[in-house]
């Protein structure tokens, strides 16, 4: 892999933190990628079933949420200037985080990311507490058989558990890894 262009990449990377172009052809050209990426996922059966899985959630949960966007979605008007919205209140240096991996000496990459990444404005955002999260299924949500045609011709038969979320409890030992390793053997 090449190292001699990374000076000017990290440029370039840079400045779409500090300022950001999305001028309408842009965002013309990443509505239509999105639209795109929504149509191919309607022949995919894993991406069918979770959203299949987050129809059947609970309002209110995580799962519920707008996954993936179309024309009929994104084409609205001012979408430019909902998208500067957000840049403008969301991208802050006290949230990001940057890895930069290469050959340069490492005092060589600070300078450059020092140089670089310094003009991005620290805003002190303070992210929503998303620990707490509602539950995706209720009671009357659980114990359902459901089927659905696939779009391959094979027989699958899949089971989901809702089991409460480990993750910050947990995090080193992940407990929920020794039932996966004993389901999947």
């Amino acid at each position: 892999m090449s190292n001699e262009g990374l000076d000017e990449a990290l440029d370039r990377f840079s400045q779409f933190f500090i300022t950001p172009l999305l001028d309408e052809g842009s965002v013309d050209k990443e509505m239509n990628a999105v639209d795109s990426e929504f149509h191919m996922s309607k022949q995919n059966d894993a991406l069918r079933q979770h959203i299949l899985l987050q129809t059947l959630s609970h309002d209110g949960s995580n799962l519920n949420r707008f996954g993936c966007g179309n024309l009929e979605s994104l084409k609205v008007p001012g979408i430019r200037d909902e998208l500067l919205k957000f840049h403008k209140k969301w991208y802050s240096a006290n949230i990001m985080k940057l890895v930069v991996s290469s050959k340069h000496p490492i005092e060589l990459l600070e300078k450059w990311v020092r140089e670089k990444f310094s003009d991005i404005e620290n805003k002190n955002i303070v992210l929503p507490d998303l620990s707490l999260p509602v539950a995706p299924y209720t009671k009357e949500n659980l114990g359902q058989f459901i089927k659905f045609v696939p779009i391959e011709s094979k027989s699958t038969l899949t089971v989901v558990w809702y089991l409460p979320d480990f993750h910050s409890k947990a995090y080193g030992s992940s407990p929920l890894s020794y039932f996966t390793h004993l389901l999947n053997d």
